[in-house]
């Protein structure tokens, strides 16, 4: 009784040491890139029929809407295009930004403008995670050295003025279209 104890001991412990060895939990030949469950192909593409998401291809799911779930429309009607904005509700640029916005919106029902008060709690906070995700900033600081701070179609503004509001304009029909 005692000797089968042991080896059934020594079985399940030797299933152990071996599930635990590097590569015995991986699948024997993952997803190529650019296939479904694989990499996304530079520059966020995949191959036909898949959508680049958090840098991983994946199947198009088409809801009754004609929306897939990763919230391209394919319709033909704009979808939602999120536009971030952090700002002190004070500086020049902040406030230009705020009006400039104001001045658009009735022309660009797609876009909605998710507002972040820097000085209120955990919003810088959530700023600088967001800036962490971008090399530089476009706008007028590369390096995100003015407010506001502006997220819009994978794009990063620092600081506001004319180009940087032509460089959102001209980014909108592309991310209203769910090509961006």
């Amino acid at each position: 009784m005692h000797g089968s104890r042991v080896s059934v001991l020594t079985c399940v412990l030797s299933l152990m040491v071996i599930a635990a060895l590097p590569g015995c939990n991986t699948p024997a030949n993952p997803p190529a890139a650019g296939e479904q469950g694989g990499e996304c192909l530079a520059g966020g593409v995949c191959n036909q029929g898949l959508e680049c998401v958090d840098n991983v291809c994946v199947l198009e799911d088409i809801n009754s809407s004609g929306i897939n779930t990763n919230g391209v429309n394919t319709n033909g009607e704009p979808q939602e295009v999120t536009l971030l904005i952090f700002h002190n509700n004070l500086g020049p640029m902040c406030l230009d930004a705020l009006a400039w916005f104001d001045t658009i919106e009735s022309d660009h029902p797609e876009l909605v403008i998710e507002e972040h008060l820097t000085t209120e709690a955990g919003e810088r906070t959530l700023m600088w995670d967001m800036e962490a995700e971008y090399d530089g900033s476009e706008g007028v600081s590369n390096s995100f050295g003015y407010l506001p701070i502006i997220f819009v179609a994978d794009h990063a503004f620092s600081g506001f003025n004319d180009e940087v509001a032509a460089a959102i304009l001209d980014l909108l029909p592309e991310a209203a279209a769910g090509t961006s």
